[in-house]
């Protein structure tokens, strides 16, 4: 991003990220993205915690926006943690949508026992 000289982020040096529902989920992925780590949560989310439910759906779209690897691979491993009987059509989309091939599978496998 930063590369290309004449994108606003580039010349501001700001990257503006408006298109999530709380500054909460901005707050942990920046935590994740300079440390490696989530902020007050372990390391495998899920167990249908409701924060995680609402939130990884959203790190994993940041993840994939920004391109980074480590939380996309993060995700692909725990996604299938948050699946409810609500969010299991949504879960699916996002898993496909960004390539989560493990994830996938495993929802479908959760969902169908």
């Amino acid at each position: 991003m930063f590369a290309n000289k004449e994108m606003t982020e580039t010349k501001d040096r700001v990257v503006k990220i408006e298109d999530v529902s709380s500054a909460g989920v901005v707050d942990q992925f920046l935590t994740f993205l300079y440390t490696g780590r989530f902020k007050g949560k372990r390391q495998e989310a899920g167990d249908n915690d409701p924060q995680w439910v609402t939130m990884l759906p959203e790190l994993v779209y940041l993840a994939d926006k920004y391109d980074v690897k480590d939380l996309l691979d993060f995700s692909d491993v725990h996604l299938h943690r948050c699946l409810t009987k609500e969010n299991a059509a949504e879960l699916l989309k996002i898993a496909h949508q960004h390539g989560l091939k493990s994830a996938e599978a495993k929802l479908k496998y959760e969902f169908t026992r």
